[in-house]
C-alpha cells in the first residue's frame, strides 16, 4: 500500500506560509496492485512534529477517526520551521494487525514571487 498525504506523492513541499495544507491520504494513497483504495476502510490519527528540533516527540493532532482528510490552517505554521506528519491508517474490519503508515515533510518560507508590471 502506498499512503500519500498530498496529490502529488512527495515527501517534501515548500509551501508559502499564508496557505492552509489539506493531508488527505484516504483520496491520494493507493495499493500496490491496483490504482484503487477504499478510504472508508481505515481508522486514520493524524501527528506531526517539528523537525529541526531532533529530540521531538510526535504530537497527536486527531485519536483515530474515519476522516479521511485533515485541513491545517496556516496559523498553526511558523515561518522557517519544517514540518513532519504522520498518518497513521487501521483498518476497520480486518484485525487492527493490518496497519500503514504515510509521512509529509512541510517547509514553511515566506516565499515572494517576482512580479512583472507591462505597461
Amino acid at each position: 500500500m502506498m499512503i500519500n498525504l498530498i496529490s502529488s506523492g512527495a515527501l517534501v513541499i515548500i509551501q508559502n506560509y499564508s496557505e492552509n495544507l489539506l493531508l488527505n491520504p484516504g483520496d491520494f494513497s493507493y495499493y500496490l496492485t491496483s490504482n484503487s483504495f477504499d478510504k472508508h476502510a481505515w481508522f486514520y490519527s493524524y501527528f506531526y512534529r517539528i523537525s529541526s528540533d531532533k529530540h521531538s516527540t510526535f504530537q497527536q493532532i486527531t485519536n483515530s477517526s474515519s476522516n479521511s482528510s485533515l485541513m491545517i490552517s496556516s496559523a498553526f505554521f511558523q515561518l522557517n520551521q519544517t514540518y513532519q506528519f504522520l498518518v497513521h491508517l487501521s483498518h476497520r474490519q480486518i484485525s487492527s494487525s493490518l496497519q500503514s503508515i504515510g509521512y509529509l515533510f512541510v517547509q514553511i518560507e515566506d516565499i515572494r514571487s517576482p512580479q512583472i508590471t507591462i505597461q
